[in-house]
């Protein structure tokens, strides 16, 4: 069994797992806690481009959480666990509720239906699909024609 202070470490170019997810990683600072035990530790390595970075974390985390199902509310600061003034950066800019904003923008773009963004051209900005997402439902023929008429700019 490996051991290690946390599982990942992310920069502006890659994200290297340190070990396993599945591993206790002693990262947290609580000893047996829930911290190490139950949780995942990513390190933020800012060794250049700081935005870069954050986007890097921002998307790992939000992938990690799409994975396993969780919520925004299972994302936690090292200072929740033990105090520690960590991510110290986003602690003392005040960006953290922005950090979780762009993770939360992350995971939401990773929930969506692939034909969300469909649906939404048309319904909003063209006005053309009027009924209720049925993005895995079949469509009959009827419905292929209406459609098609309403894009060819016939009106009812």
């Amino acid at each position: 069994m490996a051991t290690a202070s946390f599982h990942v470490v992310v920069d502006e170019k890659e994200a290297v797992e340190c070990i396993p997810l599945n591993e206790v990683a002693w990262h947290a600072g609580d000893g047996r806690g829930p911290g190490n035990t139950k949780s995942i530790g990513v390190e933020i390595c800012e060794s250049g481009d700081r935005e870069k970075t954050l986007q890097n974390v921002a998307e790992l985390v939000a992938k990690l959480l799409h994975e396993r199902k969780w919520g925004i509310d299972r994302v936690k600061q090292h200072y929740d666990w033990s105090g520690k003034n960590c991510p110290r950066i986003l602690r003392d800019t005040g960006r953290w509720p922005e950090f979780l904003g762009m993770i939360e923008k992350e995971l939401k773009e990773m929930s969506e239906h692939w034909a969300e963004k469909y649906y939404k051209f048309l319904t909003e900005e063209k006005g053309i699909v009027i009924r209720e997402k049925r993005f895995d439902d079949t469509v009959t023929r009827g419905e292929l024609f209406a459609l098609m008429a309403r894009m060819m700019g016939y009106k009812e």
